[in-house]
């Protein structure tokens, strides 16, 4: 099912509110072909830090392309939105474009049946649209 016979790979975003890591676990090339990653994302705040760590989420190649695409166009004011969303919802990452820089939201949601799902979302306001160049090539780099 995953073919993990190629090198590992890692995506570091070292952001001053927040550090986010996905490391390439293996690839699903079946019907909806998608890489598994893991996921280690730090958020300080006042008293402490909130973590979240996960090593079974799953990106699907044509979101994950959209999402790169659109990150390369929002340096150009179009469109002014990206969203990258993993397959079972549990984790989404939006980057909206404005004036003078953009806001970052996080949100990472745990499903359980019996009870109400936990959620943990962020917002930041980052004042640098250059942010938007690094996080293209990036992902891009990912990707590959």
């Amino acid at each position: 099912m995953t073919d993990s016979k190629h090198p590992t790979k890692s995506l570091h975003i070292n952001a001053a509110d927040f550090q986010l890591t996905l490391t390439e676990l293996g690839i699903d090339r079946n019907l909806t072909p998608a890489v598994k990653v893991a996921v280690n994302c730090t958020i300080p705040h006042s008293g402490g830090t909130f973590s979240y760590q996960a090593d079974d989420i799953w990106l699907d190649f044509e979101s994950l392309e959209n999402f790169i695409s659109e990150l390369g166009h929002m340096s150009h004011k179009s469109p002014s939105y990206a969203s990258l969303t993993c397959l079972g919802r549990t984790l989404k990452l939006e980057v909206t474009r404005q004036q003078t820089g953009c806001k970052i939201r996080l949100l990472f949601t745990e499903y359980h049946p019996d009870q109400e799902d936990i959620t943990l979302s962020a917002s930041f306001a980052v004042d640098d649209l250059s942010l938007l160049q690094t996080w293209y090539r990036g992902f891009s780099e990912f990707r590959r």
